[in-house]
């Protein structure tokens, strides 16, 4: 992407993205040698909301994983996650 680490503490949305695409490739690599065979997911509903990465086990199994660039955490950043939840459950 020929970014310098200046860049990316300045740019909160390319240091995100490069984040969540770490996260990606760690999630990856665990896969891969786990014992548990799980595959790995993203989820987008029609309206737009929007789960990070979604973990499941062949038994049905899921993990909802959300990626934050923040040094806090609140309720709204767990909306999509709710949403999932319900869209899943019904």
């Amino acid at each position: 992407m020929h970014v310098d680490a200046e860049r990316i503490l300045k740019d909160r949305n390319l240091f995100g993205g490069l984040l969540e695409t770490f996260v990606a490739n760690e999630l990856r690599k665990h896969a891969s040698w786990s014992d548990r065979r799980t595959r790995l997911y993203h989820y987008r509903s029609h309206a737009g909301i929007e789960v990070d990465f979604i973990l499941e086990s062949s038994a049905g199994e899921r993990v909802a994983i959300e990626v934050k660039a923040s040094a806090t955490l609140s309720n709204a950043d767990f909306r999509s996650v709710a949403n999932l939840m319900d869209t899943i459950q019904k």
